[in-house]
């Protein structure tokens, strides 16, 4: 039957008119809004786009970023966001969506219920590209019926909050120094937290992650020395880049000559060494949240310990020996001859395994270096090479092996290489597997044809990979240690950012229609109604005409009463 004249067509403000679809063959037909781009999630009723800036460090997969959302009204700027009342008051009907419409892992990290006001959410973003592209996004809100899709486990490189009351995925390192549980007296939130109890004075008690993937990553979580203890009594914190009891980082608080403080100290070959010990106030009783960034920049490997966000401790290991794997070239010894200045030299014996960055290289010279370069090269022909990242190191000293800190982008199957003005490299005149250009091939770009050689070339390069990551606590007898809700992510410097949020959509079923005058002759159920510029037209049969009109695209429309 056709559809009554001078029905109505209820439309709120800040809809996105695109596509309008007759549900209903009656008096107020309900009438679907359909968005450009199509909306991805049923049933929800708000959603807002947001971009993220890529960074110089590389394109990043999986990549976990932190927003504060707002339950209320405000206004939005990067990295913050406000809902004005559209959604559930616990937060649990947020999602998040890449600009394919796929959803997104993202976890609740506090919600601050009493205030009714904010919490903060981590989401691990699929794809952000190398600066300066950028990415879009989508969050979705406002689904009264929806549960919550937040996951710890799904969202980060590590994630425990403890509430199996169990230890399964850490191993205790050191079980002589110290005890570790899982206990309902040592949780900030949930039911259960860890709690680390001293059972040898002075001993290091350590327990780590079971996972030792890590690459740059942000480790954090909080902890608490009991009301009944000091910070005399006990020192406590994170463990980075565990090896073995005898080698490893400590992020910890200390309390160093009477002073308390937050320390960074590297053990290395059994002897510790304060690397950092600036004065931070502790209080028994308090839990502070402990974050402790590891990333290499041109300076070294850096550590960075944050108390509450805020940085506190930091400290650069220009020359690291912890952690260190070679991924790409030959051991930097001493051999029996050496290799020219002026020319580009390539291994080819030990190719890159995998896909990622040379973090380091090698080289000893047996006389000082001049002008030195590092190149990352891949093969495109027969003995032909082409350039695809590049650093300048420049003087390098003779007599021993040094060690560089790099960033060196590199691909599966690339192999190393190193030019110098002026010196000479030790190398092996034979048994290995080289090629050599007279010439700087080191530049992003360069490619040139090598001669093929037998030579061992003195110099490598590889990863500064500090995976295993954990809980730290030391001191008297008896003293504790308590720890909640740790989590692994990863960490780029610089760090990608938030753009600006695009202006919030609704998503709604809307009723009736008003002063077209087709509608008493030929508007039936199914019938499609889209946008055709400012004039809102029927898809088949004939157009409806200019009565109701929405000017901008977003606008409210206006209506114009039919003759």
């Amino acid at each position: 039957m056709g559809l009554p004249f001078n029905t109505g067509l209820l439309i709120r403000p800040a809809t996105k008119l695109s596509q309008l679809v007759i549900d209903e063959d009656k008096l107020w037909p309900t009438v679907t809004v359909t968005h450009s781009p199509a909306w991805a999630l049923s049933g929800w009723i708000f959603r807002k786009k947001f971009t993220v800036a890529g960074t110089a460090a590389g394109a990043q997969a999986n990549y976990q970023m932190r927003l504060e959302v707002h339950f209320g009204p405000g206004t939005d700027s990067p990295g913050v966001v406000y809902l004005g009342g559209h959604a559930k008051d616990d937060f649990s009907d947020l999602r998040f969506l890449n600009s394919a419409g796929a959803q997104l892992h993202y976890w609740i990290d506090t919600y601050l219920y009493s205030a009714h006001d904010r919490c903060y959410i981590w989401v691990e973003l699929d794809s952000i590209p190398v600066s300066p592209g950028t990415a879009d996004f989508w969050m979705y809100y406002d689904n009264a019926a929806a549960a919550t899709g937040s996951s710890g486990t799904a969202t980060f490189e590590a994630f425990e909050d403890f509430e199996s009351g169990a230890l399964a995925a850490w191993t205790e390192r050191d079980p002589i120094a110290a005890t570790w549980t899982a206990p309902a007296a040592a949780k900030k939130d949930g039911a259960y937290g860890a709690q680390g109890i001293m059972v040898a004075a002075g001993q290091g008690g350590i327990l780590t992650w079971n996972a030792t993937s890590f690459y740059q990553f942000r480790a954090e979580g909080w902890i608490r020395i009991p009301d009944a203890d000091t910070l005399a009594d006990v020192q406590g914190g994170f463990v980075i880049g565990w090896i073995d009891n005898n080698n490893y980082y400590v992020v910890k608080a200390t309390d160093v000559g009477a002073t308390e403080r937050l320390t960074i100290q590297e053990k290395t070959g059994g002897v510790a060494a304060d690397r950092a010990t600036p004065v931070y106030t502790w209080a028994p009783g308090t839990w502070y949240k402990l974050t402790t960034k590891v990333f290499v920049d041109a300076l070294g490997l850096r550590i960075k310990g944050d108390i509450n966000d805020v940085n506190v401790a930091d400290y650069t290991d220009a020359s690291p020996t912890i952690g260190k794997t070679r991924t790409a070239g030959q051991d930097a010894i001493n051999r029996a001859s050496t290799a020219a200045a002026l020319t580009t030299h390539l291994e080819l014996g030990n190719p890159i395994a995998a896909n990622g960055f040379v973090q380091y290289v090698e080289v000893w010279a047996t006389t000082a270096l001049t002008g030195a370069k590092i190149g990352i090269f891949y093969n495109t022909g027969v003995n032909q090479y082409k350039c695809r990242s590049a650093v300048t190191i420049g003087n390098i000293a003779a007599g021993s092996a040094l060690t560089f800190l790099v960033n060196l982008a590199c691909q599966a199957g690339d192999v190393i290489g190193i030019y110098f003005a002026t010196g000479t490299l030790e190398s092996a005149a034979a048994g290995g597997t080289s090629e050599a250009f007279a010439g700087d091939v080191c530049n992003v770009g360069d490619e040139q044809v090598f001669i093929a050689g037998a030579k061992i070339n003195s110099f490598n390069g590889g990863t500064v990979n500090l995976a295993a990551v954990g809980l730290f606590a030391a001191s008297t007898i008896n003293s504790r240690l308590w720890a909640d809700t740790f989590k692994v992510t990863k960490y780029a410097n610089p760090e990608p950012i938030f753009g600006a949020w695009v202006a919030e959509e609704e998503f709604a079923h809307y009723y009736g229609m008003t002063n077209v005058k087709e509608l008493a002759a030929g508007m039936v159920k199914g019938d499609v109604l889209f946008c055709n510029g400012t004039i809102l037209a029927k898809l088949s049969p004939g157009s409806i005409g200019t009565e109701v009109m929405s000017h901008d695209w977003g606008a409210d429309p206006t209506f114009e009463y039919p003759p």
